[in-house]
């Protein structure tokens, strides 16, 4: 069943307290409506009575699918900087509940599900996109970062994550979003044969899919933001772009005398750095087209 606590929290706007259910956990085979609710961003959006505002509290929950195979530790999306330690917060805690530290029963309950960790909300709609629209998150990521290396100056500054958020016809929507306040900059259509040709790729991509794919945080930040305790003072990131710009391009590996390209490097996220990974596409994809009280629950 889905867990609720009751918080009271001042508007963000005018600083009057608000007491509303804040949200624990979410059983989606139980509760379809807070699974619609989520992907169409009315979960959890709260109005201000005194102002009229509407707000949302940063997500701290488990979301449950198994209809469709998901297990998905939710977090604020700040706590990205700690991915490495949540992702393995978020394995425990699958393997205790349906994982190999399980009853027995659970454990059968669980063989079909993934487990996941997602930072703020636009992440956990993108994953309930991804399995309602029959999508492979991983290839998700691939896809993301192809489109990365053919768009010119793309805005990866601030909290600024680039999130599914619609399947039109045969295009795939994809946003600039905010993890903070959900506001989308600006937003770009992906042929969906394009998806289609890197999930059929399983050669050249790989690396980089074993990369993704073993651990719960399925995203391709993970190449990019790094674990404060590892930063060292003054160092500063270089981007996915940089990252995937390492990619070998058939016929590169003949000269490596060749001067270092001068074409201008990607916009950075402050307090990121990139990975090291030695997992990289062998060929180049084809351009995109442009405080809570008592606990209750519900069932």
């Amino acid at each position: 069943m889905s867990m609720f606590n009751q918080a009271t929290m001042p508007c963000p706007v005018c600083g009057t307290p608000r007491t509303f259910d804040l949200v624990a956990s979410v059983n989606a085979d139980r509760r379809p409506d807070f699974r619609a609710a989520i992907m169409d961003g009315s979960f959890q959006r709260e109005k201000c009575d005194s102002c009229g505002s509407t707000f949302r509290t940063q997500p701290l929950m488990t979301y449950l699918d198994m209809a469709r195979g998901q297990w998905i530790l939710v977090q604020p999306g700040a706590d990205v900087r700690q991915w490495k330690a949540l992702q393995e917060k978020a394995r425990s805690v699958f393997a205790v509940a349906y994982g190999p530290d399980a009853p027995p029963e659970a454990q059968e309950m669980g063989r079909d599900m993934k487990a996941r960790v997602v930072f703020g909300w636009g992440a956990l709609s993108e994953k309930l996109l991804c399995s309602e629209h029959g999508l492979d998150d991983v290839n998700l990521e691939l896809l993301k970062m192809a489109v990365l290396k053919e768009v010119p100056d793309p805005p990866l500054k601030d909290q600024n994550d680039l999130r599914l958020v619609g399947i039109e016809g045969d295009e795939l929507v994809l946003a600039w979003m905010s993890y903070e306040d959900e506001h989308v900059s600006s937003s770009l259509r992906v042929p969906r044969e394009l998806y289609d040709e890197i999930a059929a790729d399983n050669d050249a991509w790989k690396p980089l899919r074993d990369e993704l794919s073993a651990d719960p945080f399925v995203d391709f930040n993970r190449l990019i933001v790094a674990d404060p305790d590892e930063e060292t003072e003054g160092e500063t990131g270089t981007g996915p772009l940089a990252h995937i710009s390492e990619t070998a391009e058939p016929g590169d590996q003949d000269d490596e005398s060749e001067t270092e390209d001068d074409t201008p490097k990607a916009a950075k996220k402050p307090g990121a750095k990139k990975q090291k990974s030695s997992a990289k596409p062998k060929k180049k994809s084809p351009a995109p087209k442009a405080a809570s009280a008592k606990k209750k629950k519900k069932k």
